[in-house]
């Protein structure tokens, strides 16, 4: 799945600089996420450039169906502050994670979300549903231009459409 979504998006993987993943914080499904994740988004990075990953429940708790939607606003407001918050109560790692082998890093304190400055922020969002469903969405930065009102002189940050 997740392959294909980046394939759709004509995003390589590797560009990928936060996820915001399911995380339950479950001994069983974390580690699976994660070693997906990983496998598809992780491995083959420099080592100071693990794909770093986060989640909201960790902020607001479990949403049921709607803990996806809160994820997505989480992703889209990490790519409009270009800030990363950290994972809260996020003490010691599940020891059925092998994060350095997969080249994830939790996020354990604010932080900018850094990208190379040839290319926009990417950050996906990952969501499994308690019927079966797994959906994984693309999120990329709109560019950051800079237009001037010729009535104020003022500068003001352009707004465009987010399509759905």
């Amino acid at each position: 799945m997740l392959r294909q979504a980046y394939r759709h998006a004509g995003i390589s993987p590797l560009q990928v600089d936060y996820v915001e993943a399911h995380g339950t914080g479950t001994p069983v499904g974390d580690p699976i996420e994660s070693e997906a994740l990983g496998n598809v988004l992780g491995v083959g990075r420099p080592a100071n450039q693990k794909c770093l990953i986060g989640s909201v429940k960790t902020n607001i708790g479990h949403l049921e169906s709607g803990s996806g939607i809160a994820g997505m606003i989480k992703a889209a407001l990490v790519l409009h502050h270009r800030m990363i918050p950290p994972n809260q109560n996020f003490e010691t790692p599940n020891p059925g994670i092998p994060f350095e082998k997969l080249g994830l890093e939790v996020v354990k304190e604010l932080q900018p979300l850094s990208s190379p400055v040839d290319r926009l922020p990417v950050v996906g969002v990952n969501s499994f549903g308690f019927g079966g469903t797994n959906a994984h969405v693309v999120l990329e930065a709109a560019p950051l231009s800079i237009q001037s009102s010729p009535a104020s002189g003022r500068q003001r940050t352009a707004v465009r459409p987010l399509v759905l």
